[in-house]
């Protein structure tokens, strides 16, 4: 399951910065976890789970063929997913992206500029201009560097990207991309400072380069995980604050600069947001009701929703003790889908399962849908992209047995929705 409380853990544990709630990361695997690695109450986070070096191997130390992390389906031919794919027992981690045709999904050829790497979001404005995002580990000096990669119609190339962290243990990362023209992209992530700071990191596409904007949030221990855009000025970008009692972290773009949107009170991560229009927006997570900063938290999905003047919760279905959301996809104010996964019981020990979370917004109330039947602790979706009420696809991984322990082998998962029930 995905930390809520955004981590990043550089390449061979050399360096690793924190952001968010240092306590959520103190609940040890147990026994039989390679290293005493210790795993966070609410799961990996998105940037450890999805290759960071010898953390994300010591998980697998198996055979592990990748897994899928974003996903934009724009036609009915034409949709792309990203993540990362693996060799041998995943001492090696390439960027990973495939080509939804309107039958199949099929591997394209992509850069993958060191021997670390992962993309992590994708965006398509038409069939010849997409854009997809993540990092990449320096082979020389173990840097953490922003990744970005374009598709012309032919090929995908890697862009130069901004980075503004220096120095040897120096980390620069993008998690979520959004875009609205061929001048017009907007890519969020962090950066960190020397001090051991960590600050949210916007970059904007103009058509000719990408280059970073000023961000309003000036705090310690800040990311973002998400942005998405509806016209050149209207974008939101998501993430969290704070050290001790992490909030949510909420930006709108207007056109000419970005500004801070007041959040809800709570302990609360947005992973992923979803801009419909002006008016109409969704932002899903993971919320502590109890004492984020105790041992053991409790955790919940968090729904918001913007109505043109202000965020409110949403009531979100709670299936299990502990639940998350990791990704939001919103069609129409009708219809919106939201993805991650539950637990049954509890989520502290690797016997309890927990099992893929679908949720479905009907323009009245949000209620779960049904997926496959995976064997529990199994599967983990990270990514929803919803085309039309009868086409939607969710990306994310898919576990030979528990995932996250010795001897598992782990593989892309797709799931599409077909205006009656999801299915692999």
């Amino acid at each position: 399951m995905k930390q809520g409380m955004a981590r990043l853990a550089a390449v061979a544990g050399v360096v690793v910065l924190t952001a968010g709630l240092p306590a959520m990361a103190g609940v040890a695997y147990g026994a039989g976890q390679p290293h005493g690695v210790a795993r966070p109450t609410s799961g990996l986070s998105r940037l450890e789970r999805l290759g960071r070096g010898a953390l994300f191997r010591n998980f697998l130390a198996a055979s592990a063929q990748g897994e899928l992390a974003g996903v934009d389906v724009r036609a009915r031919s034409d949709g792309w997913a990203v993540g990362l794919r693996c060799t041998g027992k995943c001492q090696d981690q390439y960027t990973l992206i495939e080509h939804w045709n309107g039958r199949r999904w099929s591997r394209v050829p992509s850069p993958s500029p060191s021997r670390i790497q992962y993309l992590g979001a994708v965006r398509a404005v038409s069939a010849r201009d997409a854009w997809a995002v993540g990092s990449y580990a320096t082979d020389h000096d173990n840097v953490i560097r922003t990744l970005i990669e374009h598709w012309n119609g032919r090929r995908w190339t890697r862009v130069p990207s901004p980075n503004p962290s220096t120095g040897p243990d120096g980390v620069s990362a993008l998690e979520g991309v959004t875009a609205v023209s061929g001048h017009d992209a907007w890519a969020a992530g962090l950066y960190g400072l020397r001090n051991g700071d960590v600050r949210p990191l916007l970059l904007h596409w103009n058509g000719v380069r990408w280059s970073a904007v000023p961000s309003p949030h000036r705090s310690p221990l800040s990311t973002l995980m998400s942005v998405s855009a509806t016209s050149a000025g209207n974008a939101w970008a998501v993430g969290e604050s704070g050290e001790v009692g992490t909030s949510m972290l909420l930006m709108h773009w207007n056109g000419v600069r970005w500004s801070l949107v007041p959040g809800l009170r709570g302990q609360t991560s947005l992973q992923s947001v979803s801009a419909v229009s002006a008016r109409d927006a969704w932002a899903a997570g993971v919320s502590c009701p109890d004492r984020c900063n105790s041992n053991r938290p409790p955790i919940r999905a968090e729904l918001l929703h913007w109505n043109g003047t202000r965020w409110a919760r949403a009531v979100s279905p709670e299936p299990g003790a502990d639940s998350e959301l990791t990704g939001v996809s919103g069609l129409t104010a009708r219809d919106a889908w939201a993805v991650g996964e539950f637990c049954h019981t509890r989520c502290q020990s690797p016997e309890l399962g927990s099992t893929v979370l679908l949720l479905h917004w009907n323009g009245a109330r949000w209620a779960r849908a049904t997926g496959p039947g995976f064997a529990p602790r199994t599967a983990d979706l990270v990514g929803v992209s919803a085309l039309s009420a009868r086409r939607a696809w969710a990306v994310g991984l898919l576990c030979s047995k528990a995932c996250f322990r010795a001897g598992v082998v782990v593989r892309p998962l797709t799931l599409r929705w077909n205006g009656r029930r999801w299915a692999s």
